[in-house]
């Protein structure tokens, strides 16, 4: 008896191709987003964690000898601190910005400050920082689990490792 319409084997191709496809656009989408990183080193007096805010939602955690990084899709963003002025941070494609969290004081008022940081100054200031755990990450926009290869970091050397 004759089958009428596709064959198995196109209908197996067509469907391969709209996977393929649907994954080249989300690979696409992930490679198209900066990435935003917000730490507090551990001068911060401020031990409590804080609201760390993107366009008006908050979207993680954080306190001090903490950090987070949030992947967002270019274009200007307002991050902010807690109850603090937002600091407007433009996030692009496949680069990396740093943002660290710090306190202004003005006479009786106490506010909590973001300050830019390139990207040197932050690496030496962050080397010693732990990601924020996964439950302070309220936003899909913020990582889960630490971004950073691991595996890059400075190894001590002993007196017997001299080349």
């Amino acid at each position: 008896m004759p089958v009428h319409g596709p064959r198995p084997q196109v209908l197996l191709l067509a469907a391969l191709a709209l996977c393929v496809g649907a994954w080249s656009q989300k690979e696409k989408k992930s490679e198209a987003l900066g990435q935003i990183y917000v730490y507090a080193n551990w001068e911060l007096p401020e031990r409590k964690w804080i609201d760390i805010a993107c366009d008006d939602e908050i979207v993680a955690k954080v306190k001090a000898g903490r950090f987070l990084v949030m992947n967002l899709p270019p274009g200007r963003h307002a991050v902010s601190a807690g109850d603090g002025i937002p600091e407007f941070v433009e996030a692009r494609s496949g680069e990396k910005s740093f943002l660290r969290v710090g306190r202004e004081v003005d006479g009786q008022t106490v506010m909590l400050v973001l300050t830019r940081m390139d990207s040197t100054e932050a690496g030496k200031e962050m080397v010693h920082l732990v990601y924020i755990d996964a439950l302070k990450a309220l936003s899909k926009s913020v990582p889960k689990e630490d971004p950073r290869d691991l595996r890059q970091q400075p190894e001590l050397k002993t007196r017997g490792d001299r080349e």
